[in-house]
């Protein structure tokens, strides 16, 4: 493993993860809401409202 080619954030492994579509960019939460990844002090899935 080259350790130098790792991401330097959390926030950059997130998006390699998500462009290598291991992590999800949106969801659908069980309401029918639009949920999309926060990033920030905690990291999580949050509804962003309801789809139109």
């Amino acid at each position: 493993m080259n350790f130098k080619k790792l991401p330097k954030s959390e926030e950059a492994a997130i998006l390699f993860l998500q462009s290598k579509n291991i992590l999800p960019t949106n969801k659908i939460c069980v309401n029918g809401h639009e949920m999309k990844l926060s990033i920030g002090n905690q990291n999580r899935l949050r509804s962003i409202g309801i789809i139109t």
